[in-house]
């Protein structure tokens, strides 16, 4: 157990002045919140101790993988039922706020005082707590906030609330609104969305969502795409001269002149990061690393790359993803015949897109998706698809 990173998180999330007890020290000084651990023992999740304060966020929450959510529905089963200190590695904390304080330096406006149900992501860089703050008057959900761990996340978060505040004036109603920010510590609010995260298929929901997406009146074409992604590859530190070779002679393919619409792009639009609200259309989360300069069906490819990886699935892309691809295509009027060299130039900037990111096995997957490009593009014929 990192106790330096639990205090950590604590005391940059709570008011100035607080004290956090671990693992039963002073077990009767403030508030009891529950630490749960996650692979490896490192903090995931700080619940508050009464179930009802963490139950709206919690019920946004909806892991993919068949055992993640066996473990997940257990864990809330044992929460309900105030059984969480009998699970090994559950650390019970004890969190001591000043009597007269307030949550400002958060952006919290309202008259009662919040609850925080804190997530702790994952190590890296860009390492970040989200907090779903409680009304604990109504009970609900009122924000989502975010705040940085890592060295890089700071400038992530930043460039978020950019990303969220240029959306809604021109593109409302895609993502959450930007509520709050402290640009010296980089703390952010933003509006909570309901709903709960879409499926693992690709729907006509999620075209007509991406469609919505083009920025009007601008265009680049693959050839200046490919040469850009090369010259952003060229300047990577620590990458193997073979790989660079093959990367670079790889985008040559990909050199057609004919323009294309620019589009937003998510940058991580994966099922969980997306929500599906009742009768409505779909609205997405997590815009870090999102552009204004997008790439026609870099999504849609990211969408299955990330689950192909994640779930070890053999078939990253199946006949109905190809069938939605295409009607994505058609939507914006590019040719069906740039269908190979869009797939191409999506691959290799998401290897780009994880390298930088360090994620380096997902980088190697993908690699590895280019050097068998052929036999990837050629599972399904275009032309007997429907």
């Amino acid at each position: 157990m990192d106790d330096n990173l639990i205090t950590s998180v604590v005391l940059k999330v709570f008011p100035e002045g607080t004290k956090v007890f671990l693992n039963g020290k002073a077990s009767h000084a403030g508030s009891r919140f529950w630490m749960i651990p996650g692979k490896g023992g490192e903090p995931r999740w700080i619940f508050p101790d009464d179930p009802k304060h963490s139950t709206p966020f919690l019920k946004q929450w909806r892991p993919y993988d068949f055992f993640s959510g066996i473990k997940w529905n257990c864990l809330l089963a044992a929460y309900r039922g105030k059984s969480l200190g009998f699970i090994p590695g559950v650390v019970p904390l004890h969190i001591a706020v000043p009597e007269k304080s307030d949550w400002q330096h958060l952006g919290w406006n309202h008259a009662s005082q919040p609850v925080p149900v804190i997530y702790v992501g994952t190590p890296g860089p860009s390492r970040k707590a989200v907090l779903g703050l409680i009304d604990t008057r109504e009970k609900k959900v009122k924000s989502i906030g975010k705040v940085p761990l890592g060295p890089s996340a700071g400038l992530a978060i930043n460039h978020e609330v950019y990303i969220l505040n240029t959306l809604a004036k021109e593109k409302p109603g895609h993502a959450p609104r930007s509520l709050f920010i402290d640009r010296k510590n980089s703390f952010t609010l933003q509006e909570f969305i309901p709903g709960v995260p879409t499926g693992r298929r690709l729907t006509e929901k999620h075209v007509e969502f991406l469609v919505d997406l083009v920025v009007p009146g601008e265009t680049r074409t693959l050839q200046k795409v490919s040469a850009d992604l090369a010259r952003q590859i060229n300047v990577l530190s620590r990458i193997d001269p073979e790989i660079r070779a093959i990367l670079e002679s790889t985008l040559l393919e990909a050199d057609d002149p004919s323009p294309l619409p620019v589009v937003w792009e998510h940058g991580d639009f994966a099922p969980w990061n997306i929500k599906k609200i009742t009768a409505g259309p779909l609205r997405a989360i997590d815009w870090e690393a999102s552009s204004r300069q997008g790439l026609p069906l870099f999504d849609l490819t990211y969408f299955r790359l990330i689950q192909a990886f994640l779930f070890h699935e053999r078939e990253v892309f199946s006949r109905s993803d190809i069938r939605i691809f295409l009607q994505y295509m058609a939507s914006l009027g590019i040719p069906e015949e740039l269908f190979a060299q869009l797939i191409i130039c999506c691959l290799v900037k998401s290897w780009w897109h994880f390298y930088k990111q360090n994620n380096h096995p997902m980088a190697q997957y993908i690699f590895n998706l280019i050097m068998e490009k052929e036999k990837l593009l050629c599972s399904h014929d275009l032309s007997t698809l429907p």
